[in-house]
């Protein structure tokens, strides 16, 4: 959804005049602080709503905080103080996505169902108060998958945007993508900023995309992230079982050196092009909505959207050469897969492995930094870790768009 921009031609653009007072509400790790942060606004931590007492442990080890866990459904607009006029008043919302993503159930957002994608309607409860109250931040940030502006949501959409227009805020709707500001994740989400008063908003324009999935990559990977010889010769085993089944997806390695090919019907891709290139699906039957589950990519393409990935080899997979990696280990040599358990020469090559992406790999593809991680991963397990780089929004996507109002 690009609208038209009709309030830019008449109302001039919104700018940060004072220090900003940040309120996250659904913070996760602080994506929304970590940009702030890295662009050199001035801010203040001002208040973070966050349920997910994991996610918050992270949020207060990276950012030097002390917030406890809470749920936004006890939360007022008194609680939030924003009624010193020193400040800009930023409030973010990244309200889950699980009823409304294809990898989810579909329950939608409605007011009143009870999904939690509908927990929504409690940040229209909030902006009531404080339009009650008069005093409503100055800028509202939305994250979300795409499909919140998609058919089956998008009446419940447009009503959201009815009610901040009556408390007089101008709306701007994007799909940004994460590969077209600098990250190599093939990742979009929608975006909706909203300017309290006459102010314009313009979103940020697509930037080159100059790093691969192979410019995330950690130099030495433990053991535990490379799939075992038993399971790599089952996946050849079922190999033709797997194309038999006609779901499309054909294991395909190949020479490292060489040039991908990807699994697209209208066309085949050099290893420059701004695309995922997948070259394999180990686990073709797994369910649909745990997509990446068992596919193995290229590493000169770019990551597919990160998920959850609890568990159950969610996590994306690639192939890597085995040389350099934990060299004079036993355990690092290639596991022994004959050529004649692949069809037509795919078979891996005496110095290739599958392995998994690193909960660290996995935050570099969400644009955050080494030394954010390493404090949350002081605090949380491999497991959380994945999680929160999953549900977290892509820091150099918003640093783009706060950018705008510098």
């Amino acid at each position: 959804m690009n609208q038209l921009d009709i309030f830019g031609q008449l109302y001039k653009p919104f700018k940060f005049t004072k220090k900003v007072r940040l309120i996250e509400l659904f913070a996760g790790v602080g994506s929304q602080a970590m940009a702030l942060r890295d662009l050199g606004i001035p801010f203040e931590h001002h208040r973070v709503v966050e349920f997910d007492k994991y996610a918050i442990k992270s949020y207060n080890a990276i950012h030097g905080t002390n917030f406890p866990t809470s749920d936004i459904r006890d939360i007022h607009a008194s609680d939030l103080d924003m009624a010193n006029h020193n400040y800009q008043y930023i409030m973010t919302y990244s309200f889950p996505c699980q009823d409304l993503s294809k990898a989810g159930k579909q329950k939608g957002m409605s007011k009143g169902s009870g999904t939690r994608s509908g927990l929504l309607w409690e940040v229209e409860r909030i902006i009531g108060e404080c339009y009650r109250d008069k005093c409503l931040p100055d800028v509202l940030l939305m994250e979300n998958v795409p499909e919140v502006i998609e058919i089956k949501n998008i009446k419940d959409f447009l009503q959201w945007q009815a009610v901040l227009e009556a408390c007089g805020y101008q709306n701007y709707v994007k799909i940004i993508n994460a590969k077209d500001q600098g990250i190599p994740q093939k990742r979009k989400r929608c975006f909706m900023v909203s300017i309290l008063g006459d102010y314009s908003y313009s979103f940020p324009e697509n930037v080159p995309l100059k790093l691969r999935l192979k410019d995330m990559l950690e130099l030495e990977v433990d053991e535990k992230y490379y799939l075992s010889e038993k399971m790599v010769n089952f996946f050849a085993k079922h190999n033709e079982e797997h194309k038999k089944r006609g779901n499309g997806f054909i294991w395909q390695p190949r020479k490292l050196d060489g040039v991908a090919s990807t699994i697209r019907a209208n066309s085949s891709l050099a290893a420059t092009d701004n695309t995922v290139i997948q070259i394999g699906n180990c686990m073709p039957s797994a369910t649909r909505d745990n997509p990446n589950q068992g596919r193995v990519y290229d590493q000169n393409g770019i990551s597919p959207t990160l998920g959850c990935m609890q568990g159950g080899n969610r996590q994306p997979m690639i192939i890597q050469k085995s040389h350099g990696f934990n060299q004079g280990s036993k355990k690092a040599m290639c596991p022994s897969v004959t050529a004649s358990s692949f069809e037509n020469n795919n078979f891996l090559e005496s110095d290739q492995r599958i392995r998994k992406l690193t909960p660290l790999e996995c935050w570099r593809l969400m644009g955050f930094s080494d030394d954010d991680f390493f404090r949350a991963a002081k605090v949380n397990s491999n497991s959380q870790l994945y999680k929160q780089a999953g549900n977290s929004i892509v820091k150099q996507v918003l640093m783009a768009i706060f950018k705008q109002m510098m």
